[in-house]
Parts: C-alpha cells; sequence; structure tokens
C-alpha cells in the first residue's frame, strides 16, 4: 500500500470515527446507567493487565479465569492503574477505548476492499457500517469486557487480503496478532488458502514468530494457567443438546472445535477462491461453527458474525449487488436478533453460507452485473455518437 493509498483509506476512518463520538458517548453512558460502570470480567482483567504494564508478569495468566490475551488485558490495566471509578471516569475511558477501536475497524474495512475509496458508494458503504455496527458492537463489545470480538474478525478479513496480494507473512502476523486479543484467534489460519497458491510455510513461519513474541514471556514464567480452565456447558447450547451428559468443557475439546472450525474455514476458502467474498465468507464459516460447538453461546458472541456481515454488505454496497447483500442483511437479522442468535442460528447461517458459495462459484455475479452495466453504457454512446 501506498502511502497516497493509506492517506485515502485514512481520511474516511478519521471522519467516521469523529461522526460515531457522540454515538459512542451515548451508548457507553447508556450501559453505565444499567448497572455497574465497570466491565463485566474488569475484577480479573484489570488486575492482569496492570501486571503486565508494571512488570509482573508470573502474576498476570496465574488465574485461569483469565481467558484474554495481551491486547485484550492492557487497556483495563491502564484503568486500572489510573484508579478509574466513578461513572463519569468510566464513561470517559469507554468512549476514548471505542474511538480508538472504531477507527482501527473503519480503516480494516477499508483496507479489506483492496482499493481506497474513490466514489460516493464507498462513503454510503462506511456510513452503514458505523451506524449499524459501530455506534451498537464496539461500545457493548468495550462495555463487556471483550472488543476482541470486533477485532479479530477485522483481523481475519485483513489478513485474507494480504493471501489475495500474495502477502503470506503478513497474513501470518495478522492472524496471529488476533490471537493476541484472545486465543481463538488462531481460527482464522484458513484465509491462507483463499490464494491460488498459498505459501504456507510463509504465513506459518511469521505466524509462529510473533505468537511466541506475544505469549512467550508469559509461559515461561511457569504460572501460566489458562489452558487448566473449563467451561460448564450452557443448557442451550448444541453440546447440551446433544451430549447431555457432559457439563464440563475443558481446553482438551476447544481444540476439537478449533480442528473442526478450521476444518470448515479450509473448506469454504478452497470453494471460495473465485468468489470475490470469499474474504468474508471464509472469516463467517470458521465463527459460525466455532458458535455451533461451543459450550456457551453469551450474546458478546454474537458481535463477531454481525462484524463480517456489516463488512460484506458494506463491500456489497459499493459493488451495487444485490444478492450478496441480501445474504449479507440475513446474517446480520440472525446474529442480532437475541432470540434467534443460538445454535440455531449458527447452523441457519452456516448452511446459507455454503449455499452462496456454490451459487457464486456457478455464477460470477460480478462479471453478470459489469458486463450488464457495460452494455447499458455502450449503447448509450452508441445512441448518442455522431452519425
Amino acid at each position: 500500500m501506498t502511502g497516497m493509498e493509506l492517506r485515502r483509506h485514512l481520511a474516511p476512518a478519521a471522519i467516521v470515527t469523529a461522526c460515531l463520538l457522540p454515538f459512542d458517548a451515548f451508548a457507553t453512558s447508556s450501559w453505565s446507567a444499567s448497572g455497574s460502570p465497570a466491565a463485566i470480567d474488569y475484577s480479573l482483567f484489570g488486575p492482569a493487565g496492570a501486571n503486565i504494564l508494571t512488570g509482573h508478569l508470573s502474576a498476570v495468566f496465574a488465574n485461569s479465569g483469565v481467558q484474554a490475551g495481551p491486547f485484550e488485558l492492557l487497556p483495563y490495566g491502564i484503568a486500572h492503574l489510573i484508579a478509574v471509578h466513578t461513572a463519569l471516569g468510566w464513561n470517559i475511558f469507554y468512549s476514548v477505548f471505542v474511538a480508538v477501536l472504531s477507527f482501527g475497524i473503519v480503516f480494516g474495512l477499508s483496507f479489506v476492499r483492496g482499493t481506497a475509496p474513490r466514489t460516493w458508494s464507498w462513503y454510503l458503504a462506511l456510513a452503514v457500517s458505523a451506524v449499524a455496527v459501530l455506534g451498537w458492537c464496539v461500545p457493548s463489545a468495550v462495555v463487556l469486557g471483550h472488543p476482541a470480538e470486533v477485532v479479530i474478525p477485522v483481523l481475519w478479513a485483513c489478513a485474507a487480503r494480504c493471501a489475495l496480494e500474495g502477502r503470506f507473512a503478513a497474513t501470518g502476523v495478522l492472524v496471529a496478532l488476533s490471537a493476541g486479543w484472545e486465543v481463538w484467534g488462531v481460527l482464522g489460519a484458513p484465509v491462507i488458502l483463499l490464494a491460488v497458491s498459498p505459501k504456507v510455510w510463509r504465513a506459518a513461519l511469521a505466524g509462529a514468530v510473533t505468537l511466541a513474541l506475544l505469549y512467550l514471556p508469559f509461559l515461561l514464567t511457569g504460572t501460566f494457567t489458562m489452558f487448566g480452565f473449563a467451561w460448564t456447558v450452557s443448557n442451550d447450547t448444541l453440546l447440551a443438546a446433544i451430549a447431555p451428559a457432559l457439563h464440563a468443557f475443558p481446553w482438551s475439546l476447544r481444540l476439537l472445535q478449533a480442528a473442526i472450525a478450521i476444518g470448515a474455514g479450509c473448506l469454504i476458502a478452497v470453494l471460495g477462491r473465485r468468489v470475490v467474498y470469499g474474504v468474508w465468507l471464509v472469516p463467517l464459516a470458521v465463527i459460525l461453527f466455532r458458535l455451533l460447538l461451543d459450550p456457551v453461546l453469551l450474546s458478546y458472541y454474537w458481535f463477531a458474525p454481525t462484524i463480517v456481515g456489516i463488512g460484506m454488505a458494506a463491500d456489497a454496497v459499493q459493488r451495487r449487488q444485490l444478492i450478496p447483500l441480501a445474504f449479507a442483511a440475513v446474517v446480520v437479522g440472525v446474529c442480532s436478533v437475541r432470540e434467534a442468535a443460538t445454535f440455531w442460528g449458527a447452523g441457519i447461517v452456516g448452511l446459507l453460507s455454503v449455499a452462496f458459495v456454490l451459487v457464486a462459484r456457478r455464477v460470477d455475479l460480478g462479471a453478470i452485473l459489469t458486463r450488464d452495466r457495460r452494455g447499458v453504457l455502450d449503447r448509450k454512446d452508441a445512441e448518442t455518437s455522431p452519425q
């Protein structure tokens, strides 16, 4: 990306972020007024993040309940160190944090599109993204203590774009950086297969080095207990329906869940190499299979597929393609309705995703629409040209 292209991506991101500030302030203040102003897991994440900042690395993951990466812990560590405790203090902290994340997400959505914004349609797409997602998902994720749910999908989509452009080391680094927010970020690895001739070893090496830099300092302390945690299986999950005797879900089963989610992502990546929306469909497939087999379905888990759906919708708006836009709207609709956001919702959207990929492979919607528009322009030119 050249300097000029970078500036053309940064400008709309800054504009949209500035416009969002009043909405972010309203959303965070509403959350604070509804209960305790501190984030849900702040009692764990705050001290853990403060330990990173003060150099007490052996204490960061000494509690197995800390199921978050260093990037997610650091902001709450800052809040802990500066002793944020009043509602006003939390509102200011949340507003700054949300503004930074919003800027990064809008920039990421612009980067994934692959070209710098040039027409009004891209700004319209950014506006749709801002209203539908950034003013709702990002503040909610921050206040609930899990901003990883809105960051990881965007990093995966950016990694997919890098894979398509042949920048395989950057792909591995971006996937590893997503794991720096929460460990499940490694599930984004299948995006490398969107490339026609992927250099998997290059991405794997770059990703492994990045992961080592992120987590090895904590592992070497000998007090890294994250993988000793076990989740209680919730009654509203698919696992409870198919294995009623299963009550605890340890990390060994997380590995099985990860293998299935990665397998689904690899399949969609291979099938979707000729589909222009593969950069969104592969992350969506991985997320949905993760949710389908998750022992707990908390409300903020559904921010991740919602972000992907809105990113795809913004892409479809700029391309002026109705069918992908309708598909993205269904994804966002299912994930946004809490009553529908169960494992049934994940299954339905997953089946629709596979169907969309298969149809798009056989019918190149982008080429058809482009050809039709070209034909209209050619006819108009023929009619207006002098004889």
